[in-house]
This record gives structure tokens, C-alpha cells and sequence, in this order.
């Protein structure tokens, strides 16, 4: 960011807290529009694609170069008549031509390997774009499951951050009616295991967070406002 390392920066308490009121945000897409969309959007892969257009060319361009050429040439030319007048239009005589040259490609040893090296660089183009389509399609379905995984584990921390709370609500119950075997040592270690259900849920939630930004960039989907930030709300 080019700061100072002397700079205190601090992390804004106001965004955890917009944070776990946002909760858990559903993406809204299958795995199957992911991947079209990835697909479609990718700019990389449309690099790609482009590249194979480009060797298309190529090959069309080298092909031309192993045609036949046929050159077609026409002359005219007027003479005197050998009269001596140069101002003799009538006498002169009016000589016109007209031919056809064909080369045929017996011997183009240099547009034959151009050919062949456009088309080994046209099928290593293919290669290349078919196995990054399959990469892309692999990150996506790898995203997909991070965020499943993310969310099942937040789902999971809820429950725990449940079962901490009734803890320390028992507790407190059974310390107010004076229950034996029940002392301030068990309700510390309760109210200390809710604050560490609290933390692995808001943990949770941010990891979910992490992963849903990762989902979106493999789709391309990760939309940045003018200021260069990602606004949620937009």
C-alpha cells in the first residue's frame, strides 16, 4: 500500500459488526450456472480463445501461400509507323498484349514449412485453451466446495455457540437455587467456553466470507466500484 511502517493501523470494529448482522449471504447461483458463467466471463479464457483465432488465420495465410499463383498481364504500346512524324496520330501503328503466367507450387519448400509449423502452432493453441477450460472448470467446482464446506461449518458453530449458551444459562440457574456440586469455577469455564463458541462462529463467518469472494473470482463475478473497493450492496 506504500505506508509508513510506523503507521497503526487497526482493524474497523464497525465492519464485524455489519458483518454478523449480514450473517450468512447465499450466492444465489447452481454449480452449473457457475461454470457457464466462469466460461463466459473469464477474460482469461477469452484470451485464449482469441489466440486460437489468431493460429486459424495463420493456417488460412500459410494455405494461401501453397496455392498456384496466376498472374494475368496486359501491355499496349504505339509506335510511329516510320514516318519520322511524331505528330502523326493516324499513322502510327498500335501494338496491344495480353498473357497469363501460372507458377505452379512445385518447389516451396519455405510456404510447406510455414504450413506445418502454423498447424502444430494451431493444435498446441487447441491443447492449450482445452486444458485451461478444464483448469477453470476444476477452480470453480474446487470454490464451490470450499463454500459449502464454509457454510456447513458456520452452520455447525452455531449450534455449538447454542449449546454454550444453555450452558451458561444452567449454570446460572443452578447457582441461583443453591444446587450443590455447583460452584463459580464451573460457571468461569461455561462463560469461557461461550466466549470461544462466539469467536469460532464469527471465525466461521469470515472464512464463509473468504470463500464466497474466492467463488466469485473464479466466475468472474467479483464486481469493484470506482474507488476501486467491493461494495456488497451493489
Amino acid at each position: 500500500l506504500g505506508l509508513p511502517v510506523n503507521v497503526n493501523i487497526q482493524p474497523d470494529p464497525a465492519e464485524l459488526q455489519r458483518l454478523n448482522e449480514m450473517g450468512l449471504v447465499e450466492i444465489g447461483f447452481t454449480l452449473a450456472d457457475a461454470e457457464r458463467l466462469a466460461l463466459e466471463q473469464r477474460l482469461d479464457y477469452r484470451t485464449a480463445q482469441d489466440l486460437v483465432e489468431d493460429a486459424q488465420r495463420a493456417v488460412k495465410i500459410a494455405e494461401n501461400g501453397l496455392l498456384p499463383d496466376l498472374d494475368l498481364r496486359a501491355d499496349a504500346s504505339v509506335g510511329d509507323g516510320g514516318n519520322n512524324q511524331p505528330f502523326d496520330f493516324e499513322g502510327r501503328t498500335r501494338r496491344y498484349g495480353i498473357g497469363v503466367e501460372m507458377e505452379l507450387p512445385l518447389d516451396r519448400l519455405r510456404e510447406r514449412n510455414n504450413y506445418r509449423r502454423a498447424l502444430i502452432n494451431l493444435e498446441r493453441r487447441l491443447r492449450d485453451v482445452d486444458e485451461f477450460r478444464n483448469e477453470i472448470l476444476v477452480q470453480v467446482r474446487r470454490a464451490w466446495q470450499d463454500l459449502n464446506e464454509a457454510r456447513q461449518t458456520y452452520e455447525i458453530q452455531l449450534a455449538s455457540l447454542d449449546l454454550a449458551q444453555r450452558r451458561v444459562d444452567s449454570v446460572a440457574m443452578l447457582l441461583e437455587a443453591g444446587r450443590e456440586g455447583v460452584n463459580i469455577r464451573d460457571e468461569l469455564e461455561a462463560q469461557a467456553a461461550l466466549r470461544d463458541a462466539q469467536n469460532a462462529v464469527t471465525q466461521s463467518l469470515v472464512d464463509y466470507t473468504i470463500a464466497r469472494l474466492q467463488f466469485y473470482n473464479a466466475i468472474e463475478e467479483l464486481e469493484i466500484n470506482e474507488q476501486g473497493m467491493w461494495d456488497e450492496t451493489e
